[in-house]
């Protein structure tokens, strides 16, 4: 201990013996520490720990969109679920290799007998494998009967989603089989729209999903423009990845860009809270929007970019232990443009909404 926190000039006065026998030692349980730890320079104790975490073979496999897979007697028809005796939760390595991946189907574990208990709730988190026996029985039925049982408790959907996110986010499918993946996201985001929860992970799996596409194809983005009339109330990853591509260029945007950039920004950061202007009179709106840009930037808007701003490209997974990131290929970095510069657009927007305000007012709430 005097050598760990003290430094290297003070002499090992230990047993050198007593300290091999020590580290040789069989593991115990609870909460005694392991003398690999005490001593974290010993490069041979540290590399017989590492090699101690790599005992389980994975050998699941995937069942494709449409293969048909029978588990203790439930017929599955359309696949899109791991089975097998194990697969780790963590496929890039980590502490937790050995723990099996919480949407792996074992077949080896026991599932009871008799009707589903749909009562049955299975908490936050939730892994096949930590499963009681009759919950088992209650997923497989789900899953069997056609994965759209509205009445069961989320826990079940979530451990079948934890599956399609593993698939997407950590294998490689190929772009027909994510294009199946993805259909499926979104017909169980019309099932299960009611849980907030299930809706804000979902909808992080799919942006993530477009914005990989968005950065592994930047001539693409560079084509790309966006649809004014069909904007969202939220920046998608499209749009992210070219606003930020033009700060990190300093290439200025044309109208339709950085009005689309003001409108999906979030209102707490541009203080443009949705109003009669740009709800009922959206189309006058816009139009007025582009001809005083126009009148004022001729040439473009140049949005600044900051050294200190970077687009968050992690995944924070629904799924425990799962987490990946997006490499960019030729960028240190993008930036974000939610923490970039907008103050000459917000105030041209705000002069536009207040002249607008007269005549929203007039055409009426048939126009909401």
């Amino acid at each position: 201990i005097k050598r760990i926190f003290s430094g290297p000039e003070i002499p090992d006065t230990t047993n050198k013996e007593t300290r091999k026998e020590t580290i040789a030692s069989p593991p115990t349980y609870g909460f005694s520490f392991n003398a690999q730890h005490v001593f974290p320079n010993d490069e041979e104790s540290l590399k017989r720990y590492r090699q101690s975490r790599i005992h389980k073979k994975n050998d699941a496999r995937w069942v494709f969109p449409g293969e048909k897979v029978t588990i203790h007697g439930f017929e599955i028809t359309d696949g899109m679920v791991y089975v097998g005796n194990f697969m780790t939760a963590t496929p890039d390595g980590g502490w937790n290799i050995d723990t099996p991946a919480p949407c792996l189907i074992r077949p080896s574990l026991k599932v009871a007998s008799g009707a589903p208990q749909t009562n049955l709730d299975l908490g936050y988190w939730p892994s096949y494998t930590d499963l009681t026996s009759n919950q088992r029985l209650t997923y497989l039925h789900w899953l069997a009967s056609g994965k759209s049982d509205t009445s069961y408790p989320m826990g079940y959907p979530f451990l079948y989603f934890y599956g399609l996110e593993r698939r997407l986010i950590a294998d490689a499918p190929s772009l027909a089989e994510e294009a199946s993946l993805v259909a499926e996201v979104e017909r169980l985001r019309r099932l299960f729209g009611h849980n907030g929860s299930f809706v804000n992970y979902s909808t992080e799996l799919l942006n993530f999903i477009e914005m990989k596409h968005a950065v592994m194809d930047i001539p693409r983005v560079e084509a790309w423009k966006p649809d004014l009339a069909v904007l969202g109330d939220h920046m998608s990853p499209l749009l992210q990845v070219k606003l930020g591509l033009h700060a990190l260029r300093g290439m200025p945007l044309d109208v339709d860009l950085a009005i689309a950039g003001i409108l999906s920004l979030p209102p707490h950061l541009t203080g443009l809270w949705p109003r009669i202007t740009t709800t009922r009179t959206r189309p006058e709106f816009i139009e007025l929007m582009r001809h005083r840009f126009t009148q004022k930037f001729p040439n473009g808007f140049r949005l600044r970019d900051k050294k200190e701003s970077r687009l968050d490209l992690s995944y924070r997974s629904a799924s425990q232990y799962l987490s990946t990131s997006i490499k960019f290929d030729g960028f240190d970095r993008l930036p974000d443009p939610a923490q970039l510069t907008w103050t000459k657009i917000i105030t041209l927007c705000e002069g536009a909404r207040e002249d607008l305000t007269a005549f929203a007012k007039a055409v009426g709430k048939e126009r909401e």
